[in-house]
């Protein structure tokens, strides 16, 4: 039997996970799961990047979005090859991409 402790971290995990299911969806959330435990929500905001619709895609928006690199969009970039170079860093579930470490 769970101590009063246990119970009470218990219903602030899944009150936690409502709040992040509200703001993201259900989708996110059971990506998440998919690759985490239910304890590990409380890290979700820090380490979940959105949901993309190919591995290049997501590739692409790191990139040229959030690694603030000085590229030219007129420049071809083999997206599939970039994101083989990067996906070490990443957690694909579902199409939602997350970042392996918090």
């Amino acid at each position: 039997m769970k101590n009063e402790t246990d119970m009470t971290a218990t219903a602030s995990t899944l009150d936690l996970k409502d709040e992040l299911i509200e703001v993201y969806g259900d989708c996110a959330i059971d990506a998440f799961l998919e690759c985490w435990s239910i304890d590990d929500l409380k890290h979700f905001e820090d380490v979940f990047l959105g949901c993309f619709g190919s591995d290049e895609k997501f590739a692409e928006e790191r990139i040229f979005y959030h690694e603030a690199t000085a590229l030219s969009p007129k420049i071809a970039i083999d997206w599939k090859e970039t994101w083989n170079n990067i996906k070490g860093d990443y957690v694909e579930q579902d199409a939602h991409y997350f970042l392996r470490n918090w």
